[in-house]
């Protein structure tokens, strides 16, 4: 009778033991991994910009730590990323208000044919609209528009006619390179209008 109760009590206790383990063989790569898998998912938004991820903070220990610093590193980073384009956003808007103040047509494309920025005398001129030409190709533009065309490819400083609101209009086109530091970024084409000279 005493075996029979030794031998349930080891029973019991083995059965207990072994749940205990087998718990702990299932948990404890979740109470390890788990930690890292967030942290390197944080690392991943992090790389996509996405400056507003937060990895949760589970316990006080050195991964929490951790949690916490890349938690601080993210919101820094939102922080500075934030102020960036406010102050990106100013600097264009002043650009684009300096272009559209000058009297002239005019239009930028940088070295790889890109359309920088056109004012909307040039716009106007040329029949386009904003969206559907800057940050564009200039070729892919070129090949719809003739006036376009003529004014990027055109090598002579000829005048040329352009009529528009059923007035014709004489223009001598003007191709300045854009330079910093002495480097050319791309090139500013210029649209003088000559009709009063012309005539």
């Amino acid at each position: 009778e005493t075996a029979g109760k030794a031998f349930d009590f080891i029973a019991l206790l083995s059965t207990i033991i072994f749940l205990m383990a087998f718990t702990f063989i299932f948990n404890f790569p979740d109470y390890i991994i788990g930690p890292v898998q967030h942290l390197r998912e944080g690392i991943r938004e992090i790389m996509q910009k996405n400056y507003r991820h937060r990895v949760p903070v589970e316990g006080r220990d050195e991964m929490g730590e951790l949690a916490d610093a890349f938690n601080l590193m993210a919101a820094r980073l939102d922080e500075y990323e934030h102020s960036n384009v406010a102050q990106l956003m100013f600097e264009k808007n002043r650009a684009e208000s300096v272009i559209n103040s000058l009297q002239e047509a005019g239009f930028g494309a940088d070295l790889e044919g890109r359309v920088l920025f056109a004012n909307h005398f040039a716009l106007d001129l040329l029949g386009l609209k904003s969206s559907e030409t800057v940050g564009k190709p200039l070729a892919g533009l070129c090949a719809r528009n003739d006036l376009l065309r003529h004014i990027v490819e055109s090598a002579s400083g000829a005048p040329f006619k352009i009529i528009s609101d059923g007035k014709e209009q004489f223009f001598v086109r003007e191709k300045t390179p854009i330079l910093k530091d002495g480097q050319a970024l791309g090139f500013l084409y210029t649209l003088h209008n000559i009709t009063t000279f012309q005539e």
